[in-house]
């Protein structure tokens, strides 16, 4: 009789298969999980006769009290690894079936507005949490069809000691979420609000993930149900950026209006508000900045550097949250020509990706 291999290279064994399954939904630190129980050892039989799992249900390991899958190879190792493979396979069709295709598709970028959220997060979210669950499988048989050269393995997740892991990582995000949703009730700052808001996106998909796993694990394709889902928070962030928070616009240096209405139209495109009026305390968020122009003369050609540098200001802390920085330079045959060349290289430039790169700093990511 041999063991199963050490509980140590079946996860990084889990980690593996998960992430090349692909697995697909749409974040936070859920509870501490209590450690798994120790596998128990696999029989491998040589001379036996073939055991009723390689063709049917298990005896005793019936469907009801387990879930099961059967891998098989030109080895051990190939059998264990193909029956962990099964396994996860299981718990992805479910996954990728409980993620709505119009969640992702609110996500994508569309109208020019800004992607609040990425296939990769919810890609990362489902192999982290469906690994976790994946970490009790363990193989219980191996036999090895001496006649053909084949081995096969047997691996198996107790229903009920699973349910009861993934009821207790439930129980505490729901506990993270609500106290999450209290600040954001509670907090005048909306960049605040709107981190607190992202954590609860993350903790709710993360949630939905775990609940779409107990439904796989108790084979009613039930789980708990949830106070707020993915759905409901996503558009609570959109709400909040687009419609609640005010954007402004401070430029000095030459040129500082051309850049002003650069900086409002790109705002406008990403989908912000953006307010030419009132006073500059008001504003939640304030993008202010200092342009620079510098000539350089050089045989021939005359060259124009020119260079912006934002601060993105917490309107209610006063606090700079984040820095946008464009530099370059543009040559003609004069410097009038030149410095035309830079004012619209100049915009082009703090157009591009603006609306993305103060979503990253407004997400704190």
């Amino acid at each position: 009789m041999k063991t199963s291999r050490p509980f140590r290279s079946r996860a990084l064994h889990l980690a593996s298969v998960v992430a090349a399954a692909g697995l697909t939904a749409c974040a936070g630190q859920p509870g501490k999980a209590p450690p798994p129980p120790p596998a128990p050892l696999a029989l491998e039989d040589i001379s036996a006769p073939e055991p009723d799992w390689v063709s049917e249900e298990s005896f005793a390991y019936p469907h009801e009290r387990y879930l099961s899958a059967v891998g098989s190879g030109g080895t051990r190792e190939e059998a264990e690894d193909a029956a962990y493979s099964a396994i996860a396979r299981i718990f992805q069709a479910q996954v990728d079936a409980a993620i709505d295709v119009r969640e992702r598709a609110r996500k994508t970028e569309q109208g020019g507005k800004v992607r609040l959220s990425t296939d990769t997060e919810i890609d990362r979210s489902t192999t982290v949490v469906t690994n976790k669950t994946l970490s009790n499988v363990h193989i219980a048989e191996v036999w090895v069809d001496r006649r053909h050269r084949v081995t096969y393995a047997l691996a198996v997740l107790d229903r009920a000691q699973a349910a009861a892991a993934l009821r207790n990582k439930i129980t505490a995000i729901d506990g993270d979420i609500d106290a999450l949703l209290q600040q954001v009730s509670a907090s005048a700052d909306k960049i605040e609000a709107v981190r607190n808001y992202r954590r609860v996106q993350r903790l709710a998909l993360e949630r939905e993930i775990y609940n779409t796993d107990l439904g796989t694990v108790n084979g009613t394709g039930q789980g708990v149900s949830p106070s707020v889902s993915v759905t409901q928070i996503s558009n609570d962030i959109e709400r909040l950026l687009r419609k609640d928070m005010r954007f402004g616009v401070e430029i000095k240096g030459p040129h500082g209006r051309e850049i002003r209405a650069a900086l409002r139209e790109a705002l406008t495109q990403a989908g912000f508000a953006v307010s030419a009026g009132g006073r500059m305390a008001d504003k939640d968020v304030l993008l202010r900045g200092k342009v620079e122009f510098k000539n350089a003369d050089l045989p021939r050609w005359k060259f124009v550097h020119w260079a912006v540098n934002l601060d993105l200001i917490n309107g209610h802390t006063g606090k700079i949250f984040g820095a946008i920085s464009r530099h370059g330079r543009e040559g003609h045959l004069n410097f009038a020509e030149a410095e035309t060349k830079a004012v619209q290289k100049l915009q082009k430039e703090i157009i591009s990706n603006l609306g993305h790169t103060i979503v990253s700093y407004i997400y704190g990511d």
